[in-house]
């Protein structure tokens, strides 16, 4: 928030100039975003030795100076120093761990912190892993300077000092993660399992007294079921949404002789979808080739421990290094309601230090084509809702028990948020009688809401015809959706 600027000699002083920093922080043309601080203007000339300014505090790392040039003649300035002055902590600060080596081939569970966060601090944790390693040559003179490889040939023996090798990730390290939420415990999204982890803490202040502070990390692991485990869902590309159909997860686990195996399998599914389980079979990559014989393949010992709401889990006969298994297959059906829907296959052995480890997509079968775990829908016709049924279509609320209420069911579908269903009955004149809501963490999905016969302030409706409106409260301006609202009628008789 200070600038100082001491002259030297006698030739003129600068007149006006403007201050400008940048945080590091890119313009699109890849070029730094300059913010100025100061745009001072000033009359005559500035005859004292020292001058300085105030501005409002400014986070940068970058500081530069425009000096504008008004008066013909001489544009010498001898200036003899320039100092920027601020108060506070750092207001970010990257460290980055040295190499973590993890004693073999480990499955990464979770990763929590211990730190101090006073209001306007935090502490974002990172991660990234690998199994390959390199080499980077770091070459010293006697004196400890150190050179570079072409300096160092061009010295005497006299002055050469050591060559010291440096291990660093290699080619297969996965980019950083993105920023662990829970410090009490997140589960590792960086790949695993791996023989190396490096771990980046950046501490982050908004507050210039306060600072966060991090005292320990805990990392939690344990010895995998296999190497590594790849996973491909086929089909992945659904033609129309709302509609169920039948899938296979094919799964490729790589063994090594002294792997646990497995005997469980769960697979998650975003909140709005329904799994099915249609079968669990295992073989090698010929068996699932053209007519697979699956009653042969099918695992002895399944049980379906869950199925149905957001995930599948099924428990079965346990699969290790001495089956001889390439590939193993889990049928299910399911229905897709976006235009996309990541699932999560993770496999364990159960047990009493049993955990998850996490299937990462790729090409796990020649016959698949997306190498990928996420169900892709087709673009298509942009509806928002179908299968729209009112049921029954006459109803009567007179309490006896029978017919008294109606349901609006409906299938919302492409919607990625949690926008409110919404149902709002009309008479005849045009008046609302009745608004229904139905709230939900993601609004796609089979929705039911239900109407008595009775008004906003709870009497019972005429008898008659009302006209009903479903939709989602979400924005749809410009982006030719169709049916994002539907109209419908439902008639109440006594």
């Amino acid at each position: 928030d200070t600038h100082r600027m001491a002259y030297g000699g006698r030739f003129r002083r600068f007149g006006d100039y403007q201050l400008q920093f940048s945080d590091g922080s890119l313009a699109p043309d890849g070029t730094l975003e300059w913010n100025t601080a100061l745009d001072r203007t000033q009359a005559g000339r500035v005859r004292e030795s020292v001058e300085g300014n105030h501005f409002d505090p400014v986070k940068a790392r970058f500081f530069r100076m425009f000096w504008q040039i008004k008066e013909r003649g001489s544009s010498r300035v001898e200036l003899a120093e320039i100092q920027l002055y601020g108060d506070g902590v750092q207001p970010r600060v990257e460290l980055e761990s040295d190499l973590i080596r993890l004693g073999g081939s480990r499955n990464l569970l979770s990763i929590g912190w211990d730190a101090d966060v006073p209001p306007g601090t935090s502490v974002q944790i990172q991660t990234r892993t690998g199994n390959e390693l390199g080499e980077v040559l770091h070459y010293f003179k006697k004196d400890g300077t150190e050179v570079t490889e072409a300096q160092y040939g061009k010295l005497l023996s006299l002055f050469r000092g050591d060559i010291v090798p440096e291990e660093v990730p290699g080619n297969d390290w996965s980019d950083w993660s993105e920023p662990y939420k829970h410090s009490s415990g997140s589960s590792i999204t960086s790949p695993s399992p791996r023989e190396y982890l490096k771990i980046r803490a950046t501490l982050v202040s908004d507050e210039p007294s306060a600072a966060a502070t991090l005292r320990s990390i805990r990392l939690n692991f344990v010895d995998p079921v296999a190497q590594g485990l790849v996973g491909e869902v086929v089909p992945f590309q659904v033609d129309s949404l709302g509609v169920e159909r039948s899938f296979s997860l094919y799964i490729r686990p790589d063994f090594l002789r002294n792997d646990s195996g497995f005997n469980e399998l769960l697979l998650v599914s975003p909140p709005d979808m329904t799994l099915g389980f249609a079968g669990l079979f295992a073989g090698s990559e010929e068996d699932f080739v053209g007519e697979a014989d699956l009653e042969a393949l099918s695992i002895e010992g399944i049980e379906v421990a869950q199925s149905g709401g957001d995930s599948l889990r099924v428990s079965f006969a346990e699969i290790g290094p001495s089956d001889n298994v390439d590939i193993l297959r889990l049928d299910f059906r399911t229905a897709l309601f976006s235009t996309g829907a990541v699932l999560k296959p993770l496999l364990q052995k159960r047990g009493v230090d049993s955990s998850w480890q996490r299937v990462d997509a790729g090409n796990a079968v020649v016959l698949g084509e997306g190498n990928t775990t996420t169900l892709v829908g087709s673009v298509g016709r942009k509806e928002l809702i179908r299968d729209v049924e009112v049921l029954p279509r006459v109803f009567s609320p007179n309490g006896d028990g029978v017919n008294d209420e109606t349901t609006f069911e409906f299938t919302v579908i492409r919607v990625g948020d949690s926008s409110p269903a919404e149902v709002t009955v009309y008479d005849l004149s045009g008046r609302p009688v009745r608004h229904l809501v139905e709230h939900r963490a993601l609004s796609t999905g089979l929705r039911s809401l239900r109407w008595d016969g009775r008004d906003d302030v709870g009497e019972i409706v005429v008898p008659g015809v009302y006209y009903v409106r479903l939709r989602v409260a979400t924005e749809t301006f410009g982006a030719g959706i169709d049916n994002a609202e539907v109209l419908r009628t439902v008639s109440v008789a006594y």
